[in-house]
């Protein structure tokens, strides 16, 4: 059973910070730890009329690739990020850490490279955006680590979250 809260979010996220129309393509990224609001989203966003895709991502990916990658894949950009970043009118990134502090032990030459190379796509979002052809928005699934962050019980966290993103 879905929290009540986590459907109110995704109403907020579908219906006024991204503005969904019929036919707009969407794309949700975030973490397997946001399942509950990438399907209420995912929900929200088709009987808006929306063409949606998700890219979900796993805890701990992020340190395989730091640790693992060469120079020639530091370099690559994705082509799925790509295509979203050219084509689809609306960007929902849900932010949903298992460990706030992953990337504190990351080679910033790595970093750099990674930023270096995807510096174009970000560029294009921006642009886009500004044009008012990309709509897009950043939001927070409450997990443990950032309770821990905020020195908050879970429950707690997650009613200041939920009660920050949603109306009165």
């Amino acid at each position: 059973m879905t929290d009540a809260r986590v459907a109110q979010m995704a109403e907020v996220l579908t219906r006024y910070s991204l503005n969904l129309k019929s036919g707009d393509k969407l794309a949700i990224r975030g973490s397997t730890l946001a399942e509950p609001l990438i399907k209420e989203v995912y929900r929200a966003a088709l009987r808006a009329g929306a063409q949606v895709v998700t890219q979900i991502s796993l805890p701990g990916l992020q340190s395989i690739f730091m640790d693992e990658a060469n120079d020639e894949q530091l370099s690559w950009v994705s082509p799925f990020s790509q295509a979203v970043t050219e084509m689809f009118d609306a960007l929902l990134v849900i932010q949903s850490d298992t460990n706030t502090r992953e990337g504190t032990g990351f080679d910033p030459k790595k970093l750099s490279k990674v930023a270096e190379a995807n510096q174009p796509l970000r560029d294009l979002l921006i642009e886009r955006a500004a044009l008012g052809q990309l709509k897009w928005c950043v939001t927070l699934f409450p997990t443990a680590a950032y309770a821990q962050d905020a020195d908050m019980a879970l429950e707690d966290y997650e009613n200041f979250v939920f009660g920050a993103c949603l109306p009165d």
